[in-house]
């Protein structure tokens, strides 16, 4: 878990794309140690391991940030798919 992720998520909170629930777990852990647990409980995981889990992000609106974790294991499509689907999320609901 990146250390600079954490220190650019919003005090507002944000959606966190993992590759899997335990490492959603430790994400929000390290948010905890690092931002405090408010900022924590502002924050929500999605584990996304395959294209199909792009869907889960589908209607979500705010911060959405892909963690590393994501990047690294994912197949080449499914990064493009929620690449996608995050930019959409963005044009739809500027900052």
């Amino acid at each position: 878990m990146a250390k600079e992720m954490i220190a650019l998520i919003p005090d507002s909170g944000a959606v966190i794309a993992v590759i899997t629930n335990e490492i959603g777990r430790s994400v929000k852990e390290g948010i905890k140690e690092r931002r405090g647990a408010a900022l924590a409980r502002r924050c929500k995981t999605i584990a996304v391991s395959s294209a199909g889990d792009c869907d889960k992000l589908l209607g979500l609106r705010g911060q959405i940030v892909i963690d590393s974790s994501v990047v690294a294991n994912v197949k080449p499509e499914t990064l493009i798919r929620l690449e996608r689907v995050v930019a959409d999320i963005r044009a739809a609901n500027p900052a």
